[in-house]
């Protein structure tokens, strides 16, 4: 409902996350195909999301040029690249998204 809502106009999402976690098939775009893809998979149509995975991950801290429109600039990376690990390391900040969750409600531990 909330992503409908955005796609007409109605409450436009206040997060660039909320609108990165509602393109379903990954287009860069928000629309009513995401919507589609999205109830596939609760009614049991598809299994998985066939062109995003279930949870996207990013560097924590990232800015956006624009929150209003995250997809006019190029998306943060989705994977971080460390070399000569020794011990622990502690430095991977990161934001998990659920594909499809746009009020902040998955449990990952569930």
């Amino acid at each position: 409902m909330l992503i409908s809502k955005h796609i007409l106009g109605l409450e436009y999402f206040d997060s660039p996350w909320k609108i990165i976690a509602s393109d379903a098939n990954r287009s860069n775009s928000v629309t009513t195909f995401d919507v589609v893809e999205i109830r596939k998979v609760i009614l049991g149509i598809f299994n998985a999301f066939p062109n995003n995975s279930s949870w996207r991950f990013f560097p924590a801290f990232f800015s956006f040029s624009d929150p209003t429109a995250p997809f006019n600039s190029p998306l943060p990376p989705e994977s971080i690249l460390i070399t000569n690990l020794q011990g622990n390391y502690t430095g991977a900040n990161f934001k998990g998204l659920k594909t499809g969750d746009v009020n902040n409600t998955a449990n990952p531990d569930e």
